[in-house]
């Protein structure tokens, strides 16, 4: 999306922009290593994030949005950088449920938000990936984590491993701790 470029006259009154979009611009910063071009995408997702409301998920939407991310990051034949063609095999590993990506973790923090979970987490986060660039754990009903959770997920925040992305993912953002939004 070239926000410059847009006509907004040209606009209908309500856009809405679906989490693929989204998803796939929020990898773009991830998908170069030219400090000047991460700059301008990740300037470009700010902007976008600044200008369009917040997108209403359930918890499905969440976890499929966790999924795009992934898939816009392992992508092995991306059409453009930062999004998933949708057929390459690490695509289909992450998107089909009957399949699984080896350098994408799932897990529900509803269930899984205690501190020694955490803590487990973070052991194995150190493992580097095995097909792709980066292993991403995707973190469900992160607003789930518990309070001696959330201390020991925010040293591994601050200081995540070479190669590992988190994506935290919620429908409850309000319940989330502020120190995991910021």
């Amino acid at each position: 999306i070239d926000l410059e470029s847009l006509d907004v006259d040209a606009l209908p009154i309500e856009a809405a922009i679906s989490s693929i979009t989204l998803a796939e611009l929020a990898a773009g910063p991830h998908a170069t290593d030219d400090p000047a071009e991460r700059a301008r995408r990740q300037d470009r997702v700010q902007r976008t994030e600044a200008q369009f409301d917040p997108i209403p998920f359930d918890m499905n939407a969440a976890r499929a949005y966790g999924r795009i991310y992934a898939a816009a990051l392992c992508c092995e034949t991306p059409p453009t950088p930062g999004a998933a063609c949708g057929t390459c095999e690490s695509c289909l590993d992450i998107f089909d449920q009957h399949r699984a990506h080896p350098d994408v973790v799932e897990i529900d923090a509803g269930s899984a938000g205690s501190k020694d979970e955490i803590v487990r987490l973070a052991a194995s986060a150190a493992t580097a990936p095995l097909r792709a660039h980066w292993r991403i754990w995707i973190i469900d009903e992160a607003h789930g984590v518990s309070r001696a959770g959330v201390d020991a997920f925010l040293k591994l925040l601050e200081e995540p491993p070479p190669g590992v992305v988190f994506v935290l993912a919620t429908t409850e953002v309000d319940k989330m701790p502020a120190t995991l939004r910021g």
